[in-house]
C-alpha cells in the first residue's frame, strides 16, 4: 500500500501545482486586463479634452467673426436684420460668461476671466460704436412715438410687416443694452469708454 500513498501524495502535488499555476495566469491576465483599461481610459479623456478644446477654439473663432460684423448699418437694411439676430446670439453669450463664478478673495483682469464676448468688443473697437447704435436706436424709438406713420413708411419700402419690425427694435434695444450692461462691469470697458455719449444715452 505504500505505492499507492506515494501516487496519491504525487497527484495531490500536482494539482497544487496546477492550482497555483492557473493562479498566476489569471493574477497577470486581470492585471494586464486592468492596465489597459487605463490606458484606454486616459487615452479617450485625452481625446475628449482635445475634441473639447478645438471645440472651444472654433466657437472663440465663431464668436470674434460675429462681433467683428457689426456696424451701423441703414435700419431695416438687410444687413442691419442679419446684425440684430446676430446682436441676440453675442448677449446670450455675454450672459452665461457673466454668470461663472469667480474665485472668491481673487482679482483678475479681464483678460484673465472667461469673459470672451466683452473682451473681443474692446480687441475689436466696437464699445463705443456699440453705444452710439444704442443711442441712435433710442432716438429713432422716441421719433416713432410721436410720429408712428413713420412705421408705416417703413413696412412700405422693407415689405416686411409692422410687428416684425416693432418685434426686431425690441430684440436690438434689449440684446444691444445687455451687452453693454455686461462690458460696462468690466473696468478695463469703463475706461475706454466715451462717457459723454453714456451720459446722453442714460438721459
Amino acid at each position: 500500500g505504500s505505492w499507492l500513498f506515494a501516487f496519491l501524495a504525487v497527484c495531490v502535488n500536482l494539482a497544487h501545482s496546477f492550482s497555483c499555476l492557473k493562479y498566476s495566469h489569471d493574477t497577470v491576465m486581470s492585471r494586464s486586463t486592468e492596465k489597459t483599461t487605463a490606458y484606454q481610459a486616459e487615452g479617450e479623456s485625452t481625446a475628449a479634452a482635445d475634441h473639447a478644446e478645438d471645440v472651444a477654439r472654433r466657437l472663440s473663432v465663431e464668436l470674434r467673426k460675429h462681433i467683428r460684423a457689426l456696424a451701423p448699418y441703414d435700419m431695416f437694411s438687410h444687413e442691419w436684420f442679419v446684425m440684430v439676430e446676430s446682436l441676440q446670439h453675442i448677449a446670450s453669450i455675454a450672459l452665461m460668461e457673466q454668470q461663472v463664478p469667480e474665485k472668491p478673495g481673487t482679482e483678475s483682469t479681464l483678460w484673465e476671466r472667461e469673459e470672451l464676448v466683452v473682451r473681443f468688443i474692446l480687441e475689436e473697437g466696437k464699445l463705443n460704436m456699440c453705444l452710439r447704435l444704442l443711442l441712435a436706436h433710442v432716438e429713432f424709438k422716441n421719433q416713432l412715438r410721436k410720429q408712428p406713420e413713420i412705421l408705416d413708411v417703413k413696412v412700405r419700402q422693407t415689405g416686411v410687416d409692422a410687428a416684425t419690425l416693432r418685434h426686431k427694435l425690441n430684440m436690438l434695444e434689449y440684446s444691444m443694452g445687455l451687452l453693454m450692461k455686461c462690458a460696462l462691469n468690466s473696468v478695463e470697458a469703463t475706461q475706454t469708454c466715451d462717457l459723454p455719449l453714456l451720459y446722453d444715452l442714460c438721459a
